[in-house]
């Protein structure tokens, strides 16, 4: 095998791989950590696994030699090609030679360096031979880069130390006007929402269609759509175990995704309009009370299982209360709030530290709005910016409850996406 390929082009195809080889390994699968180098035709084609995510990209050569194909070592070949050469040597021509019948060594050389710059690497024999044949079924397309950061938003909702494997997935709802990415533990969970750019074509035209995948390998495609040159990426599942995710140069073959089926969650994600009391409070108060509640927390109980739980404690008086009364370590935190009074004229409970600091800290909006449901059961959350009021102290009203209460200010980019949280109280029934 010898062609010549420019620096900065084997170089992020490496980089693409090495996501793919070095993380998320399958248990026992012994050829991760390598990557293969073929040349085909007038391209190469680098391909990696990591026993689950199959993975190629294909690049155009400068020149070919002579077609073949090499093995190696990942992590060496990434930080041999990079420094091959020296900073400024993105723009050149390097050449890789391999001949079997010598040592099994590959030979690199920067040819249009004005000195001599070489490297030599040994070559691997054990090959990870897989071919990724597309298959037809369920295809949506939407922009690569709102499907990576909405895959790199949601797994840090996931639970994968739960027993069922649902809570270690993304479920990813596709409906014609929007896309939604939902990820939670079994108590928690949250769902961004963003419009489509262009309308998708969907299965059920009524309810979307579900599919799911596992929240780490989810990551690893996202850094892959996440380089400078994707634009479109088209996501095919031809079944519940096999998705297939093309994107420029690269193609992508998700195998072994668990075949189950995820939580009606839209039956809790949009009971707006069941709140009996609407609670705004500043962002920038709530990290302040969170904060202190954070201080007392007793990691010695938290490592016997249980969590770090606070009192949550609001009425007309315009304070928002949170307590820790049990414990080695003990707090109370008062902020001010905005009670919209609906049925409640006051709303008590108890819940996880984590669960009320997640609407808090995924975002810098101005508020956070808790929708006050049921005190022994789910209550919902949202980071939002509020309308402004006109001159008379009017303000457009939030159409999604029947409470009189300020409506969510619109981003300026409209296919922003938006993120929202229901989680359940932990009251003593749930504790037992």
């Amino acid at each position: 095998m010898k062609f010549q390929i420019q620096k900065k082009t084997i170089v992020e195809a490496i980089d693409k791989m090495y996501e793919v080889a070095t993380k998320s390994i399958k248990t026992d699968f012994k050829l991760a950590y390598r990557i293969k180098i073929e040349v085909i035709g007038k391209d190469a084609v680098v391909s990696a696994t990591n026993g689950y995510l199959f993975a190629t990209c294909t690049v155009p050569c400068e020149s070919v030699e002579e077609a073949g194909s090499v093995i190696l070592d990942v992590e060496k070949a990434r930080e041999i090609f990079r420094t091959l050469g020296g900073r400024k040597a993105d723009d050149h021509k390097i050449e890789l030679n391999f001949t079997s019948k010598t040592d099994q060594s590959l030979n690199l050389k920067d040819v249009d360096s004005t000195g001599r710059k070489t490297a030599k690497m040994q070559t691997l024999s054990q090959d990870h031979n897989f071919t990724i044949k597309m298959k037809k079924g369920a295809s949506y397309v939407l922009p690569a880069k709102d499907v990576a950061s909405s895959l790199f938003a949601m797994p840090k909702y996931r639970d994968p130390s739960q027993y069922d494997p649902m809570y270690a997935m993304i479920c990813v709802h596709f409906l014609t006007d929007e896309t939604r990415y939902i990820c939670g533990d079994g108590m928690r969970f949250a769902v961004q929402r963003r419009l489509n750019r262009a309308a998708l074509d969907v299965q059920d035209k009524d309810n979307g269609d579900k599919w799911v995948l596992p929240a780490d390998q989810a990551l690893i495609i996202a850094n892959i759509l996440s380089f400078e040159d994707a634009t479109d990426v088209t996501l095919t599942f031809s079944d519940k175990k096999n998705c297939f995710i093309t994107a420029d140069n690269i193609v992508m073959h998700l195998k072994g995704i668990p075949e189950l089926d995820y939580i009606e969650y839209d039956v809790h994600a949009f009971r707006f309009n069941e709140a009996k009391a609407i609670i705004d409070v500043s962002r920038e108060e709530l990290l302040d009370a969170l904060s202190a509640l954070r201080a007392v927390r007793d990691k010695e109980v938290e490592k016997e299982g249980d969590f770090h739980k606070c009192e949550f404690h609001a009425n007309e008086d315009g304070m928002l209360v949170f307590k820790v009364t049990q414990g080695k370590y003990q707090c109370e935190h008062e902020c001010p709030m905005a009670f919209h009074k609906g049925s409640f004229d006051k709303f008590d409970s108890v819940y996880s530290w984590l669960f009320l600091s997640e609407p808090a800290t995924c975002s810098n909006h101005e508020f956070v709005r808790y929708f006050t449901i049921d005190p022994d059961g789910i209550i919902l959350a949202e980071p939002f910016n509020a309308v402004p009021t006109n001159d008379k102290g009017e303000f457009e009203l939030d159409e999604r409850v029947s409470i009189d209460c300020p409506a969510r200010m619109p981003d300026d980019d409209k296919y922003a996406p938006t993120l929202s949280f229901f989680f359940a109280a932990a009251t003593e029934e749930e504790d037992a």
